[in-house]
């Protein structure tokens, strides 16, 4: 059985009480690069993507459960989550436009055949985990009921929810599964004139080499309700937990916040009386301190801050609706981030950030241009290092 190396045994005089870095095993595993590690939403195991193989880590023992031969080698990510953990989506190569599923509980792995022809940037699992919502380069959503496939081949053919004349960058679907929200690279400016769009964009259209970034609001069905412009292609995207906010990070660093209260509560209830729909919606521009891509972005766990892996920024901007009070242990409200310095900070909700440690450049995820290297739930941390290596980090003695 394969155990994670600890090192630092008993107290150290660092604040980091417990480093774990690396597996070992008596076979050749340990020695393939990790393309991606990424902790459950559950926060009990980690999932590592080697070159021919997936791991699940049990964060607590440090086994190795699971280990998940693969019939061709791997050189990308991990690509979505269900809500409880149980199913996990990643693509095998950088340019796939193949969707794998796995099992966390059983290991079987079936191949996903989605319809896309380019790579898939992101996928979302329905809540009765039936159905996988993808976005891809190739331009379009596509909705795959993955639980009839027999052999990787679908039963029904996928839907296509939307079509853009560009590619997909990015996608995230609000906590309810009733709204999507899609970033895209277009080739020629949006139309924006049509009637079912309640609000207008803020910004005009910016072309640069040919490309329009553009940010959109979809129902559930895949219509469009909101367009916005933008500069910079937007590379990572998040609702905030009740469905009201939406974050947006872009290629060189920057972030976006919106609150779409207005327009959300106009468009979800069809048998209100009309209201007054908001002629555009506000946007927030915040700097995270540095102009690397940010593949990852969330609120923090109170809602009152981003987090991205590198920073954290207050928000001074107050949502229309009151912030709803976090529910369950500690550990759920806590996450972390690694500033430009190095050095290793703790975020709680309703307290300010705490800086806990100082992290060697050795040990820190690396900066790879649209994909995520780093991993956070609860206590627990999880990224690949420098030379494809897998860093865990324990801080719940910390």
């Amino acid at each position: 059985m394969a155990r994670l190396a600890r090192y630092f045994p008993g107290r150290p005089a660092s604040t980091l009480l417990r480093f774990i870095s690396g597996i070992q095993e008596p076979s050749d595993a340990s020695q393939q690069p990790v393309f991606a590690a990424s902790i459950t939403p559950t926060g009990e195991h980690v999932v590592v993507v080697r070159a021919d193989r997936i791991q699940l880590l049990n964060v607590s023992s440090g086994d190795c459960e699971r280990s998940i031969q693969m019939d061709r080698r791997f050189d990308s990510g991990i690509i979505g989550w269900s809500h409880a953990g149980d199913f996990v989506a990643f693509r095998a190569e950088v340019d796939d436009d193949t969707i794998y599923v796995c099992n966390t509980n059983t290991g079987r792995c079936i191949t996903l055949s989605t319809g896309h022809q380019d790579v898939v940037v992101a996928t979302l699992f329905s809540q009765d985990k039936q159905e996988i919502v993808s976005a891809s380069k190739d331009g379009t959503i596509r909705r795959s009921r993955w639980n009839n496939h027999v052999d990787g081949r679908p039963q029904t053919s996928p839907e296509v929810l939307f079509r853009c004349d560009g590619a997909m960058t990015a996608m995230a679907v609000s906590p309810d599964k009733t709204w999507i929200v899609s970033a895209s690279a277009d080739y020629s400016p949006p139309d924006t004139s049509s009637p079912d769009l309640p609000a207008k964009p803020s910004n005009e259209p910016y072309g640069r080499n040919g490309i329009y970034p553009v940010l959109r609001l979809h129902k559930s069905s895949g219509g469009v309700v909101w367009i916005e412009h933008h500069e910079r292609p937007i590379v990572s995207l998040a609702f905030s937990d009740d469905g009201t906010r939406v974050l947006a990070g872009t290629l060189l660093g920057k972030i976006f916040l919106y609150d779409l209260t207005e327009l959300i509560d106009t468009r979800s209830d069809q048998s209100a009386p009309p209201a007054t729909h908001p002629s555009a919606i506000l946007e927030n521009a915040f700097d995270s301190g540095s102009n690397l891509p940010l593949p990852q972005i969330s609120f923090s766990p109170d809602g009152r801050a981003i987090i991205t892996p590198r920073s954290c920024t207050p928000l001074d901007v107050a949502p229309a609706r009151p912030l709803p009070k976090p529910v369950g242990n500690a550990s759920s409200f806590t996450t972390y981030f690694i500033d430009g310095d190095g050095w290793l900070w703790r975020v709680h909700s309703h307290s300010a950030p705490r800086r806990i440690c100082w992290v060697p450049s050795a040990l820190r995820p690396m900066d790879v241009c649209g994909c995520s290297t780093w991993s956070a739930q609860g206590n627990t941390i999880a990224c690949n290092a420098a030379g494809y290596k897998l860093v865990l980090l324990d801080m719940s003695r910390c």
